[in-house]
């Protein structure tokens, strides 16, 4: 199933952008290194960026554009602070949405503070992207979720 068809299938309701430019999902592609995964940057041109409530921690999420994930993580400092991680977004709050690009799988997508961006406070939120499309706007939290 593609990304496009999942984000049509999420009932859920979150903020749902235009998708981006083929110029910008190009660009982000050669700031990466190539490394997103796939179902990500098909995403972007579905929706370029987002928000919306998650059902786990850390409970909201704020996808930004393309072009906000590039100055974001410069800006942010998240290969000197966070090596290996490249952020996509935040919770709104004091959590960065981020793809650990050091992981074989990098698809999975992490949460880890701003503040320290330390590898050991990482906490999964979806085992890939497709997962996270999935859930986003889904309000009910699950038991174990905290």
């Amino acid at each position: 199933m593609s990304i496009a068809d999942i984000v049509e299938m999420n009932n859920y309701p979150w903020e749902r952008k235009a998708g981006a430019s083929e110029e910008a999902v190009t660009a982000l592609k050669l700031s990466a290194g190539g490394t997103l995964p796939k179902p990500y940057l098909d995403f972007l041109q579905v929706s370029n960026g987002g928000e919306g409530e998650l059902p786990v921690l850390p409970f909201y999420a704020v996808l930004w554009s393309a072009e906000e994930v590039i100055e974001n993580n410069q800006g942010y400092e998240v290969a000197t602070y966070a090596p290996g991680f490249f952020g996509i977004g935040s919770s709104g709050g004091g959590e960065m949405l981020a793809f650990d690009l050091a992981l074989e799988d990098s698809s999975a997508l992490f949460a880890l503070p701003f503040m320290g961006m330390d590898r050991e406070e990482a906490i999964l939120v979806a085992s890939d992207f497709e997962q996270f499309v999935s859930i986003l706007g889904r309000k009910e939290h699950s038991e174990d979720s905290g």
